[in-house]
């Protein structure tokens, strides 16, 4: 939808009914921003704004925070500073989206005093680690993804007493295996991704250990069979994303003692023919995705014949799967 005085005029009479108001990218600068803001304090239909890619400032902001009832805000990419973070953090909005948005360690400090937040997403917001260390001392946050912020395991020492969080987002963050080692000591987290950093089998082991964690990511990290073992005893993770590691059917084998799992991703490893002896074996699975390995003919029809009706998907593609001629 467009910005206009007449999208205005429906919002704020109440006939704008839909309960997601989408204005990206339209050039909403801090007089349009007030309009709007004006324009809602009379609406209660609207649950979601997204106001991302616009020219909204502190002001503008501001007004927004004021005004709004929604549970749900995105104001990423926009330039404002730690005022307007912080008449956000203010506000009645529970799930808010930052990302592209410098958060200084003033701004942090506000989000983390939050009683409305429970959800923080602040991708490449160059969140520096005590600014990191401030978020992971509220009380209240269920949800923060930090994605694409470079931190250190400094980042994470109020991590490990935190027991709101439930739900973490880290990749491309270029962690190491003692970032991995705090993450780990956690206990409240139930969700964690961890892909695209720089965790090798010593950070695996670390996270193996957690007894909370039900859903972790480890795509595009540095973990061989000697990591995957780790998770072997692990009675706990239901979901383990291994996406592009150094993985081979070594690795399936020693996994496969594993009861708890019912979603695996091995895909773009190196697995061959021989882990359709293993993975049958973890009788929980009920998704596998093991695309881009090496597994030919013989190996995709012994995974097709040995898994029995629990197992729901199967994702052999981009392997080199040709039916031998008769």
């Amino acid at each position: 939808m467009r910005f206009s005085n007449q999208l205005l005029s429906h919002i704020s009479d109440n006939t704008f009914s839909k309960s997601r108001l989408k204005l990206r990218d339209e050039e909403i600068d801090d007089q349009k921003a007030i309009s709007l803001a004006k324009s809602l304090e009379g609406n209660t239909h609207i649950k979601e704004i997204d106001l991302s890619l616009n020219n909204i400032e502190d002001e503008g902001i501001k007004a927004i925070a004021h005004a709004i009832k929604s549970p749900i805000l995105n104001i990423s990419s926009n330039p404002i500073t730690s005022q307007g973070v912080a008449a956000l953090a203010q506000s009645q909005v529970k799930e808010l989206d930052l990302s592209g948005v410098t958060l200084t360690d003033e701004a942090c400090t506000a989000l983390a005093h939050s009683t409305a937040l429970l959800s923080i997403t602040a991708q490449s917001c160059k969140v520096s680690c005590q600014g990191a260390q401030q978020l992971f001392t509220s009380a209240t946050l269920k949800s923060i993804n930090l994605s694409l912020n470079y931190m250190t395991k400094e980042s994470f020492t109020t991590l490990v007493t935190n027991q709101s969080l439930t739900t973490l987002a880290l990749n491309q963050n270029m962690l190491d295996n003692e970032c991995a080692k705090l993450i780990a000591q956690n206990t409240s987290l139930k969700k964690v991704n961890l892909s695209t950093n720089e965790i090798d089998d010593k950070g695996a082991q670390y996270l193996a250990q957690n007894k909370v964690i039900e859903t972790l990511d480890l795509s595009q990290n540095n973990i061989t069979d000697t990591g995957l073992n780790a998770f072997n005893q692990n009675k706990t993770l239901k979901t383990l994303l291994l996406f592009n590691n150094g993985l081979t059917s070594k690795g399936a084998q020693s996994l496969s003692e594993n009861q708890s799992l019912t979603h695996l991703d091995l895909s773009g490893n190196r697995l061959d023919d021989a882990c359709a002896q293993y993975l049958p074996e973890i009788k929980t699975l009920k998704q596998l995705s093991l695309a881009g390995n090496n597994i030919t003919y013989t190996g995709a029809k012994a995974l097709s014949q040995s898994f029995g009706e629990t197992l729901e998907s199967l994702n052999l593609a981009y392997n080199p799967i040709k039916k031998p001629k008769a």
